[in-house]
């Protein structure tokens, strides 16, 4: 694995300027999604799905080639992105609000959004909220909050009880565009964004939230949008998980008899571990063939550029503004989407590229060169808080996830050593119900991105993507993934493991952990597992007889 990874961009860019953070703090605005593949944003080349409003960014600024969730779950995902750590960490194994319990997380930690809100940035959330199962956003730094809640009770109110059917299938909804949810939430960013640049909205660190999924709350303020300082503005999206539900103008865009097969729906499961079959019949999808999958994976494409066309409306407000230059957009889902991929649906089970590789777009016009293509390994959500951090001046050059070692201190509160910045405990505990009043850093996982802006690689950038699944509503199946440019293994501590040589085959249809020619493949991507999951915290390695496992020193069957 190569200690550097090579960044481009398109020909006839400008010079890169310095990395660095402008002296004036940007604004900030960060677009999530739901189980987005990479392969399905037109600027990956990948598939024919039109995304001309994401295109904009990526043509804008940078297109990471190389970004990967840590783990590939709704609830654990969006919480390593607030907390820039490993879900397993803090014992965030699964999703929250299905079947088996696990601990969400709590207020008490000074986390990212906190700490930009202590600065005096003026602080709004729109869209689904998947953090705490008890708290809403204005527990962690936000000012305002308008929940999905708030969509049903517009959608209901305007249209009656929704009569949906179809879930793995997908289906049209009856809505007219402007009424669906994606659309919805554009209106109610769009109308924060207009507040932000009118001067108003809240920046007092006075929160005006009530509850978890209470209605929209609305700060107040006066004066100019420079004199009330800089703002931020997350946007969480549920699409285009499934179901798969365009509405009509888009489900029209694609005709399902042009839909190419992935390359992996020819999957037999030879040679793979029993619960990728498994699944299938779980689903009851098994006798699904590419006639059926290729009518689902057209409303998929529909619903991408569904959203597409709502991030663009948020993007031409933003415009008007007049402030974009100097506003850090950034647009990354919290995973992938099977989509009929392997012949599966939705995730779970697996850590195929499929739902780990994901897009990650960034624009900041005074500091990003257009058309950077950058191809360093990186963990989309544990890489964007310290990003935030640093391009917002809250940590210098060497705090924690920053470009070397150091220390930060925000609002006169000093953090330092490798593990500052990110987040630090403050009266209430580590965010994940510990009530301990320490003030000693808390370890992040995360580092800024700012190194890769301006094209320099740190020699000791990550030279490979680490992933992990732990089980949920279908039962506990404990999962590790390793990733460099050539090979893929899968840890599977109760099942075979699995190998992949990514430059022969990147639809991973070929196990080859038994191959004898691959011995020292798989030997030295054990041990690299293995290294990062120690130095990372991972729990299952504190057993030797799992660690024995991972390096081989016992049989692995």
């Amino acid at each position: 694995m190569s200690e550097k990874q090579f960044i481009s961009s398109d020909a006839g860019a400008s010079a890169a300027p310095q990395a660095q953070a402008p002296d004036q703090a940007p604004d900030i605005l960060l677009i999530i999604c739901d189980q987005l593949r990479y392969d399905c944003v037109g600027s990956s080349r990948a598939r024919p799905v039109k995304t001309p409003h994401m295109d904009a960014i990526a043509r804008g600024g940078a297109r990471f080639l190389n970004a990967f969730t840590p783990q590939p779950l709704c609830c654990p995902a969006r919480q390593s992105l607030l907390t820039s750590r490993r879900p397993e960490r803090d014992g965030l194994l699964w999703n929250h609000d299905i079947t088996l319990k696990t601990p969400s997380l709590m207020p008490g930690e000074r986390l990212w959004p906190t700490r930009l809100r202590e600065a005096g940035y003026r602080m709004a959330y729109v869209g689904k909220w998947h953090e705490s199962a008890d708290y809403p956003p204005t527990a962690f730094g936000y000012d305002t909050y308008d929940s999905d809640d708030d969509y049903a009770a517009y959608r209901e109110g305007a249209f009656g009880p929704a009569d949906f059917q179809g879930w793995i299938g997908g289906e049209v909804d009856p809505a007219p565009t402007e009424h669906t949810h994606t659309h919805w939430l554009a209106r109610q960013a769009c109308r924060r964004l207009d507040e932000f640049i009118d001067g108003e909205g809240t920046g007092s660190g006075l929160s005006t939230g009530a509850g978890a999924g209470a209605g929209s709350s609305t700060g107040t303020g006066a004066g100019s949008s420079a004199e009330a300082g800089p703002w931020h503005l997350r946007v969480d999206f549920s699409e285009p998980h499934p179901p798969y539900r365009p509405a009509a103008e888009f489900a029209r865009m694609y005709d399902a008899r042009d839909i190419a097969q992935w390359d992996s729906f020819c999957e037999d499961f030879h040679n793979k571990p029993y619960i990728q079959k498994q699944m299938i019949h779980t689903w009851g999808i098994e006798d699904y063939g590419w006639d059926t999958w290729s009518t689902i994976v057209a409303r998929y494409y529909a619903y991408v550029s569904q959203l597409d066309d709502a991030i663009g409306k948020i993007l031409a407000t933003l415009a008007r503004s007049g402030r974009r230059d100097n506003t850090l957009v950034i647009l990354t889902p919290d995973h992938g989407d099977m989509c009929g991929a392997h012949r599966m649906v939705d995730k779970h089970n697996v850590l195929y590229d499929d739902i780990v590789h994901v897009p990650l777009l960034m624009m900041w016009p005074r500091v990003l060169r257009p058309g950077m293509e950058i191809d360093a390994f990186v963990q989309n959500t544990l890489d964007i808080g310290p990003t935030l951090l640093e391009a917002a001046g809250l940590h210098r050059p060497g705090g924690v996830g920053g470009s070397g070692v150091g220390g930060s201190s925000v609002g006169g509160s000093s953090v330092s050593g490798s593990d500052a910045g990110v987040g630090d405990k403050g009266v209430g505990g580590t965010g994940v119900g510990d009530a301990s009043s320490s003030a000693e850093p808390v370890a992040v996982d995360g580092r800024s991105l700012f190194p890769l802006f301006s094209g320099a690689v740190p020699s000791d950038w990550r030279d490979c993507a680490v992933s992990s699944y732990n089980g949920q509503q279908f039962g506990l199946y404990t999962q590790r993934m390793i990733r460099n440019n050539e090979w893929k293994y899968i840890w599977n501590t109760a099942d075979m493991d699995e190998l992949y040589c990514l430059r022969d085959d990147p639809a991973e249809l070929e196990n080859r952990v038994y191959d004898p020619c691959c011995a020292d493949v798989l030997k030295d991507m054990r041990r690299g597992l293995h290294d990062v999951l120690v130095k990372e915290g991972d729990g299952l390695l504190k057993s030797h007889w799992m660690r024995n496992q991972l390096l081989g020193v016992t049989k692995k069957l």
